[in-house]
Parts: C-alpha cells; sequence; structure tokens
C-alpha cells in the first residue's frame, strides 16, 4: 500500500512539475503555428522547462519580427509595381510633350518669348523624368549622387517650376539666403 501510495505520488508530482509544463509547451507551439505570435509560455522556473519556455517565447517574437518585415516587404513590392505602371503611363505623355516642344522651338526663331515658355517645358519635362526614375528606383535602397550645392540657387531654381502655381494662388514669396557656401547633397533629392 505504501508503494503504491508512494507510486501515485511520483506520478501526480510528474504529472504538475513535468507533463503539464510540457503540455502546455505543446499547446502553445500549436498556437504559434497557426500564427498567433502572441501565445507565450509562462516561465515558471529556472530550470530546463523555464528555458524551454523563454526560447519558446523568443522564437515567437522573432517570428512576428519576420512576419512584420515580410509585410512591408511585399507592400514595397506593390509599390513598386503600381510606381512602374504609373511611370510608364505618365512618361509617354510627357515624351510627346517634349517632342512637341522641341519641334516648336526650332520653327519660332522670330519669337524669343516663346522660345524662352518652350526652353522651360523642355526643361520642366526632363525634370519630371529625373523623378520618376527616382520614383522607380523607390523601392530600391537609396542611391544618393552628392555634388557640391547652392542652396540659394537650388531655391531660386525651384520657386521658378513652381511660380505659376504661387501666383495663382496669390503667394509671393521673399529670399533672404544669398552667399551661403555650398554643400554636399545630392541636388534632384533637394529639390523633391
Amino acid at each position: 500500500v505504501l508503494a503504491l501510495v508512494q507510486l501515485l505520488v511520483t506520478v501526480f508530482l510528474l504529472q504538475r512539475w513535468l507533463a503539464g509544463p510540457i503540455a502546455e509547451v505543446g499547446q502553445v507551439t500549436a498556437k504559434i503555428s497557426r500564427g498567433d505570435f502572441e501565445a507565450k509560455v509562462a516561465v515558471r522556473s529556472r530550470d530546463e522547462l523555464g528555458e524551454l519556455a523563454s526560447a519558446v517565447n523568443r522564437m515567437a517574437e522573432a517570428l512576428k519580427s519576420y512576419e512584420q518585415k515580410l509585410r512591408t516587404q511585399e507592400r514595397l513590392a506593390a509599390l513598386g509595381e503600381l510606381a512602374s505602371f504609373a511611370a510608364h503611363n505618365i512618361r509617354n505623355p510627357l515624351a510627346g510633350i517634349r517632342a512637341a516642344a522641341q519641334v516648336m522651338l526650332a520653327e519660332c526663331t522670330s519669337q524669343p518669348a516663346v522660345q524662352e515658355s518652350l526652353k522651360e517645358i523642355i526643361q520642366s519635362v526632363d525634370k519630371l523624368d529625373v523623378w520618376i526614375q527616382r520614383l522607380l528606383g523607390f523601392a530600391k535602397p537609396l542611391d544618393l549622387q552628392p555634388a557640391p550645392v547652392e542652396i540659394s540657387r537650388l531655391l531660386q531654381e525651384s520657386l521658378q517650376l513652381n511660380e505659376n502655381l504661387l501666383k495663382s494662388k496669390k503667394i509671393a514669396v521673399e529670399t533672404n539666403i544669398f552667399g551661403l557656401p555650398p554643400v554636399s547633397a545630392d541636388p534632384t533629392l533637394m529639390e523633391q
């Protein structure tokens, strides 16, 4: 009888201290395998079972992080496809606008004001083309091309590109930034 009681107590203690925690680890790993990365194993001790519980919890955190990174990469890939489609559909009309402006520029030799406007159109189309190239490269790592940049000149050029928009909204811009030394920066990204 004493041996039977001792066996029952041993089975009970093994169930409580060994089989129960192992079953809990099994249940949590099943939840994790179904995508529930918030599931955690309670760490009740510092022995091997506690280390196992901690390892399962770290694994869940790592899987959660990898899933977030994967979703971000999927969104960037979709954005890259959208940018490529948009760039193609924008570039075609821009090429037509640039070609028409070049033809008109060659034909309007007696009208300097018209020629100046056509040159601005060609220059704006060229800048848009560079911006579209940058948009296409958005999903790729940033490729900086630093060069000496005069901030005051860059600001004036950017304001000139938006001059008609500013006038239509009755916005007057005053600048007083002359005499600044050049800085090393990517001129296209600075302009954007």
